[in-house]
């Protein structure tokens, strides 16, 4: 998911060199500050008013502000209107040329056309103008480097990223799928869990979370996770075959186990769920009824036994 910008009453500072040999940088870098002022990274989603407002941000992209442009961007990227999108990139560096935003929109559009390498000049440029000093600058080199396969150098832009601005919640969950991959699953977790909260996350994400979360011995957030997952995808069988699992081989949870199971086969048999489960799930249920019979008869006879008679 790509991360974005609205407008807040937020400054981002610039840093600014004042060494005399660096005297025309730090201008340059001050300049530039004021094109930080009241913005903040956030996550867009899709919106159908984004269509109309995008339109109404072409036609008075000649007049409006930064901010405005901005703001205009932002919707167009929604509405998945790349050509919009690039006029008001092209119209930001040209308008405002100092600021970092028209070279960051150009890295956007350049990704959205497959042209990862002019992404990567447009954001390199963006960094440039803004002095090194954005998170959400190295949140997209980082990206890119994602997608290129590059997980080092992916990982270490991430992480830099969030060294300058911790908000940035997009990047804690894509280091959290990082380290799953690598199968770091202490790091996994604890990305995921930063940053799962802020995300409407896909069946898989929950899975990748829940799985990382048992491999660090933490079942009951486990559970927890994979519940939710379920009430957010409840025709989700894998979901739901794997919180069965959890109950049954980790917490030796047979009942509860056993429940899930059924609901499950319930759905399947229904035809509400059109996913082909990988097991037979009535001989597990029917396995899971013995086991649990056989439990009960072997704790009465305890139980029997301890009172001697």
């Amino acid at each position: 998911m790509m991360r974005f910008l609205l407008l807040f009453g937020v400054l981002m500072s610039l840093g600014c060199a004042t060494t005399p040999g660096q005297k025309e940088d730090a201008e340059k870098r001050k300049s530039t500050k004021a094109y930080f002022k009241g913005l903040e990274a956030e996550d867009l989603k899709p919106d159908e008013k984004s269509r109309k407002l995008c339109k109404k941000g072409l036609k008075t992209a000649k007049e409006d502000g930064w901010k405005a442009m901005i703001v205009s961007a932002n919707h167009c990227l929604k509405a998945e209107n790349r050509s919009a999108l690039k006029y008001l990139a092209k119209s930001l560096s040209k308008r405002f040329p100092v600021s970092p935003w028209g070279s960051y929109y150009q890295s956007l559009v350049s990704e959205l056309e497959g042209n990862l390498e002019l992404s990567e000049w447009y954001i390199d440029l963006a960094v440039k103008k803004s002095g090194q000093t954005v998170g959400l600058f190295d949140y997209q080199r980082a990206r890119l480097q994602y997608q290129k396969g590059n997980l080092v150098e992916s990982v270490e832009l991430f992480e830099r990223a969030l060294s300058k601005d911790k908000t940035l919640k997009s990047a804690k969950l894509l280091l959290g799928e990082i380290y799953y991959q690598q199968r770091d699953y202490k790091k996994s977790a604890r990305f995921f869990d930063e940053s799962f909260t802020a995300f409407d996350a896909s069946p898989q994400r929950y899975l990748a979370f829940s799985y990382a979360l048992v491999q660090t011995k933490q079942v009951e957030r486990c559970i927890e996770v994979i519940s939710q997952g379920i009430r957010r995808n409840p025709l989700h069988l894998n979901l739901r075959l794997y919180l069965a699992k959890v109950y049954e081989t980790v917490k030796n949870d047979y009942k509860n186990a056993l429940s899930e199971y059924e609901e499950a086969h319930d759905l399947v048999k229904s035809g509400r769920i059109k996913t082909k489960p990988n097991l037979d799930l009535a001989k597990k249920i029917q396995f899971l009824e013995k086991k649990i019979e056989a439990d009960a008869a072997k704790a009465k006879k305890i139980r029997i036994s301890q009172r001697g008679y």
